[in-house]
């Protein structure tokens, strides 16, 4: 879920992440807010959260809602 979750999130080169402040080749930009985060900040924060809601570290505005049975 996290792979197709970072697929659908356009990548940047050399730009400073939010979270981690460091710059990276390869940065990742939310389609819901246009914040970006490198995707290892970004794959640590989706795998942190535990009800599934993904949201922006920023922001929080949501980038995918929990799936109910």
């Amino acid at each position: 879920r996290i792979c197709t979750i970072l697929d659908r999130i356009s990548t940047e080169v050399d730009t400073e992440c939010s979270i981690c402040l460091e710059t990276h080749r390869s940065m990742r930009r939310l389609g819901v807010c246009g914040h970006m985060f490198c995707a290892d900040c970004l794959v640590k924060q989706m795998k942190s959260t535990m009800v599934r809601r993904y949201s922006c570290a920023l922001c929080r505005k949501v980038m995918v809602n929990p799936r109910r049975p």
